[in-house]
C-alpha cells in the first residue's frame, strides 16, 4: 500500500478473532526487528512501530503489521535468471549465512523467545509432524551453531534483488514475507532455497510440465554453498545434512 507519492509500505492484516495467532506474530516481529536493528543486513522489510511504539496492533479481532516495501527489483520467475546467474545464487547463499549469524545472536540474547517460536514440523498445520529425523540431525537440535530461528521460506518470490554498483558492491537481497519464521536447522533454510530448482529439475515447468534444462541442481547447490561458506567458513556446510534436509523438505 502506498501512503504517499514517495513512501511505500505494506500492511499485513491477520484475522484473529480467537487470539490464536497473536503470540506467533509477536515473536516473529520481535525477531525481524532484532535482525533489522543490527544494521548488518542492509535490506530487511522490517515492521514499523506504531505511534505507541508497538511492532503490531490488535483491533477488533484483527492483527495489523506495517512494514517497509522492498528495495530493488523482483526477479522474473520464468526468465530463470534467479537460478542461472551465479552472482545472484552466490549472494543468496552469502545472505543466508549472514542472517544465520544474526539469528544465533538473537537466540543467545532472547533464548525464551527463540524457543517459543513455532518449529519446522508445526508449519502448515503440522503436515511434517512425525517425520523421521536422522539421529545426527536430532543430536544437534540443542546446538545453537546448527539449529535456531529461520526465515523458513526464502524462495525467489520472497525477495527483491539489489544489483551491485559498478563492480564495487555485490548484488544482495531485500527480504520480505517473514510469516513462516520458524525454528529449525540452519541448513533447512538453505534446503528451502534449493527446493524450487529441484522441483523444476524433477517435475518440469510449472506451466506445462515441459523439461527445464536450465534447472541444474548441482550447479545451483555449488554456487549457493560457495556463497554461504564465503561467510561461514569453508566446510561449514555439512553436505550430507543438507541432502537430508532437502529430502525431508520434499517429503
Amino acid at each position: 500500500l502506498e501512503s504517499d507519492e514517495t513512501i511505500k509500505l505494506v500492511v499485513r492484516v491477520t484475522p484473529d478473532p480467537q487470539g490464536i495467532h497473536r503470540n506467533r506474530i509477536a515473536t516473529e516481529v520481535q525477531f525481524v526487528d532484532f535482525i533489522a536493528s543490527s544494521g548488518e543486513l542492509s535490506y530487511i522489510c522490517a515492521p514499523i512501530r506504531s505511534l505507541q511504539g508497538d511492532l503490531f496492533v490488535v483491533d477488533k479481532g484483527l492483527i495489523f503489521v506495517v512494514s517497509n516495501w522492498a528495495i530493488g527489483s523482483p526477479l522474473d520467475f520464468m526468465a530463470y535468471r534467479w537460478m542461472t546467474d551465479q552472482s545472484i545464487v552466490y549472494n543468496w547463499g552469502r545472505w543466508l549465512a549472514q542472517f544465520h549469524h544474526l539469528s544465533r545472536r538473537f537466540s543467545a540474547a532472547h533464548p525464551d523467545v527463540a524457543r517459543s517460536i513455532q518449529r519446522w514440523d508445526e508449519m502448515h498445520h503440522s503436515i511434517l509432524k512425525g517425520s523421521v529425523v536422522h539421529p545426527d540431525d536430532e543430536a544437534v537440535v540443542q546446538d545453537l551453531q546448527h539449529y535456531g530461528v529461520l526465515h523458513g521460506d526464502l524462495n525467489v518470490s520472497n525477495f527483491f534483488i539489489v544489483d551491485g554498483v559498478g563492480g564495487l558492491t555485490l548484488p544482495t537481497l531485500s527480504v520480505f514475507d517473514w510469516d513462516q519464521t520458524q525454528q529449525g536447522w540452519y541448513l533447512w533454510d538453505v534446503a528451502q532455497s534449493m527446493l524450487t530448482v529441484n522441483m523444476l529439475h524433477e517435475g518440469g515447468s510449472v506451466v506445462d510440465g515441459s523439461p527445464v534444462p536450465l534447472a541444474d541442481t548441482v550447479q545451483f547447490e555449488t554456487w549457493m554453498v560457495d556463497g554461504y561458506e564465503s561467510v561461514a567458513g569453508v566446510g561449514s556446510v555439512n553436505r550430507a545434512r543438507l541432502t537430508r534436509m532437502l529430502k525431508l523438505r520434499k517429503s
